[in-house]
């Protein structure tokens, strides 16, 4: 979803995350990439009517 928005900003976020990846958990680690947690309320639905709005506009 990010990409979509930002190519080149969701691309540095990610490789970001990728130099991260053994140094803290997964709950930080989607906190510093300012990322929802998949473990958040709410956080599926949020996707789910993302790609809703995508299948309409295809």
């Amino acid at each position: 979803m990010k990409a979509e928005e930002n190519y080149s900003q969701a691309l540095a976020e990610y490789i970001a995350l990728c130099d991260r990846g053994s140094s803290a958990s997964f709950r930080e680690l989607v906190r510093s990439a300012n990322l929802i947690s998949p473990f958040e309320a709410g956080a599926l639905s949020q996707v789910v009517e993302k790609v809703r709005q995508t299948l309409k506009a295809g």
